[in-house]
């Protein structure tokens, strides 16, 4: 146990996701193991979620990327007691950078990125976010833990790529699952020969080798030779101070691939024209 959390006294954690899913299976034992207090909740509903984590306390609580403009843009703190609250948890998809800077101002309190999937437990882990709470990174998820290799492969290739060069994330270690079930071909395309599991996410390591994760392969849009990831256009327009919410999709052409189309949702209040849009983008 981190000397961190033997620290912390009567630490509740709220678990929303169905027991069945990975990050409730994972969090439920993990936590039950810490020694820590479990709070099971029928849904990630935000409005019953704020009030009992006022009722019981909850020191950490979950969020995923469908929530965050809610969590971002809300008046929880105001309407709910949530000074129990130590830390915040997001992990399962890419979240904007300005909403994740904007939540993590509003509560006031360490936020924490994780990354993981059934195929490949716990292979990236974050120091406890309590130690970091200064050097919180946007898009950081961590490290490789003990026993686990990370290579980030070119997208044609297959070559291992350098420091903040972006390409598929690739793991190997024992934690890696051993294939899937009376499916041989989707083992033999997910696990390589050499005993790396393609995880189909895009990302980079830095210099002090943290992982960042962009998007997943399948959302890519490609454009003549170009490889389009649609989060980072996203995160982009949405810090039009007019931008609700954003969605990139592509549009298929018969010569160019896909062309690029951008449904807005204009902030309560604010005006936003297709041209004013089109030429906010245009300088980036």
């Amino acid at each position: 146990m981190r000397p961190i959390e033997t620290k912390i006294a009567n630490f509740r954690f709220a678990i929303w996701h169905p027991l069945g899913h990975i990050s409730g299976t994972m969090n439920f034992c993990r936590v039950l193991l810490s020694g820590f207090t479990v709070v099971l909740l029928p849904s990630g509903d935000l409005e019953p979620l704020m009030a009992n984590i006022e009722k019981y306390r909850i020191s950490v609580f979950t969020f995923s990327g469908n929530q965050a403009r809610a969590l971002a843009t809300g008046d929880w703190e105001q309407r709910f007691n949530l000074k129990s609250l130590k830390y915040i948890r997001t992990g399962g998809s890419n979240v904007p950078e300005n909403l994740l800077l904007a939540i993590k101002e509003k509560f006031k309190v360490p936020l924490k990125q994780v990354y993981g999937s059934t195929e490949f437990f716990q292979a990236i882990r974050v120091r406890h976010p309590l130690d970091t709470w200064q050097c919180f990174r946007p898009g950081n998820v961590g490290v490789p833990g003990p026993n686990v290799e990370l290579k980030i492969a070119n997208l044609v290739t297959g070559e291992a790529m350098p420091a903040l060069a972006q390409g598929e994330i690739c793991l190997r270690g024992p934690a890696c699952f051993t294939g899937y079930l009376n499916n041989e071909a989707a083992t033999r395309s997910t696990i390589d020969s050499d005993g790396f599991y393609h995880s189909g996410d895009i990302g980079f390591y830095n210099e002090d080798h943290c992982l960042f994760i962009t998007d997943r392969i399948k959302e890519l849009i490609k454009y003549k030779l170009y490889s389009l990831i649609p989060a980072e256009i996203e995160d982009f327009i949405s810090r039009h101070e007019a931008v609700a919410a954003v969605c990139i999709v592509g549009v298929s052409h018969s010569i160019e691939g896909s062309y690029i189309r951008a449904y807005v949702e204009v902030a309560p209040g604010k005006t936003l024209t297709e041209q004013q849009l089109i030429d906010y983008v245009s300088g980036n």
